[in-house]
């Protein structure tokens, strides 16, 4: 089963605001930004378990995100690769895994990393886009 059919408790931009904290919900808010410079029209879909991408109301998960209270979880689909795994190194991203089961590299990031490395990530969020386009 996919991420994007399972069944999700919907919440809202206050449920993860309580549960990470405003400043880490924003720095969904920049990732989403970044995205539209390559796809047009997603926003963010706040469920139980993590925040998705949605396009006219649709889920497409190739990006979720799960806000903490000094961080945010950034979880980009992309199939597992030397190349990916080097790159993340070289910048010096806190990879914290990588999930098989759902095809995801996690990664902690604050506001210095989004700023820091925002060509890297945009170049990770866009191919996960084209995977699963």
């Amino acid at each position: 089963m996919d991420e994007d059919e399972e069944v999700q408790e919907p919440t809202d931009r206050g449920y993860w605001e309580e549960k990470g904290s405003a400043k880490t919900v924003k720095l969904a808010d920049r990732l989403v930004e970044m995205i539209q410079g390559f796809a047009l029209g997603y926003e963010l879909k706040y469920n139980k378990h993590y925040i998705g991408l949605a396009l006219k109301g649709r889920p497409n998960n190739f990006v979720t995100f799960r806000p903490q209270r000094t961080a945010l979880r950034f979880e980009v689909k992309l199939p597992k690769s030397d190349e990916t795994g080097k790159r993340l190194e070289e910048a010096g991203l806190e990879v914290l895994e990588y999930d098989r089961q759902w095809g995801n590299y996690k990664i902690r990031l604050s506001a210095e990393d989004i700023e820091k490395h925002r060509d890297l990530l945009t170049s990770l969020m866009k191919e996960a886009f084209e995977a699963k386009v």
